[in-house]
């Protein structure tokens, strides 16, 4: 059987590596992608199981990126757990009102992550 693949976006090399290592370790795929614009295309490319995506980066913005997904039927019910260091909530509640799956804020704890990630791939869609 074939690990699901899981694409993780964020423009912090650290944060990305982390990320990578902590979700194969985990039994995952994982592609990545370092902007928004390469998050998007990978997206509708790979179709992933889910994806991990931060909200402040380069050339197209998480949230511009959740919109494109939800917009595209290839993409609409693939489960988003957004990471985002954007102070007092704010990154969360725009979100949720995008249609992410969950919102993890930075810094987090990787365990908690690949947590969500697990209960995203087991949870109904359209949630």
């Amino acid at each position: 059987m074939t690990a699901p693949t899981i694409l993780v976006a964020d423009d912090n090399a650290a944060v990305l590596t982390l990320l990578r290592i902590g979700l194969e370790s985990a039994g995952f795929t994982v592609a990545t992608a370092t902007d928004g614009e390469e998050a998007a295309r990978l997206a509708l490319e790979l179709v992933p199981a889910a994806i991990v995506l931060d909200l402040l980066m380069p050339k197209l913005d998480g949230l511009s990126v959740l919109a494109r997904l939800r917009g595209h039927p290839a993409t609409r019910d693939v489960p988003v757990l957004v990471v985002t260091g954007m102070p007092g909530g704010e990154g969360a509640r725009l979100a949720q009102a995008y249609g992410a799956a969950y919102v993890v804020p930075k810094p987090f704890r990787l365990e908690h992550v690949v947590e969500h990630v697990r209960a995203a791939l087991v949870a109904p869609a359209g949630r």
